[in-house]
């Protein structure tokens, strides 16, 4: 393995790292229910807000970077505003794929942006659901509890897009670079 493929896979003190970590709160808050549900989701929102932001900072770094972008944020709109995945069977197939397309876009140091879609998510997400209440004229509700869907699923979007960047940047890495 190159000492830039061996870089882009480290984790701690990273944003992705802090996107993990979100989506471990955002699981617990939707298992521990009043009074503690809408603190831990409030947390976990921001540092995933955090890390979303993180990334971006860091992608400025990248030579395909208007592409890792577009492409990340074309994924993150879809599944945020067309498809709104909230169980298993939608979520693990759909960010595994996105994880994958990004990590093979970006090449050798293609696995860090794999996270990039989930990160992006849940902010779009937000956006969206705020869009959609100001379109309403105000006659929709923007919920502030944890969402009612399966505990992890928030968690399954992070770890689905990294195995789906991990999944690609072992098969770059075993090719050699595409370059």
């Amino acid at each position: 393995m190159s000492a830039t493929a061996a870089s882009s896979s480290r984790l701690p003190g990273s944003p992705q790292l802090l996107l993990l970590i979100a989506g471990v709160i955002v699981a617990i808050s939707i298992l521990a229910g009043a009074p503690l549900a809408r603190p831990l989701n409030g947390i976990g929102g921001i540092l995933w807000i955090a890390s979303a932001a993180w990334m971006l900072g860091a992608l400025w770094s990248q030579p395909k970077r208007w592409l890792i972008l577009a492409v990340s944020l074309a994924f993150a709109l879809l599944y945020a505003g067309a498809i709104r995945p909230g169980e298993y069977r939608e979520t693990i197939p759909l960010f595994l794929l996105a994880g994958a397309v990004v990590t093979w876009i970006a090449g050798a140091d293609g696995l860090r942006w794999a996270f990039l879609v989930p990160a992006l998510y849940f902010p779009l997400h937000i956006v969206i659901a705020l869009g959609r209440v100001i379109a309403s004229g105000g006659t929709r509700a923007v919920r502030t509890d944890p969402p009612p869907t399966a505990a992890a699923v928030p968690l399954s979007m992070i770890v689905a897009a990294a195995l789906g960047g991990v999944i690609v940047h072992w098969w770059l890495n075993r090719k050699g670079d595409r370059a």
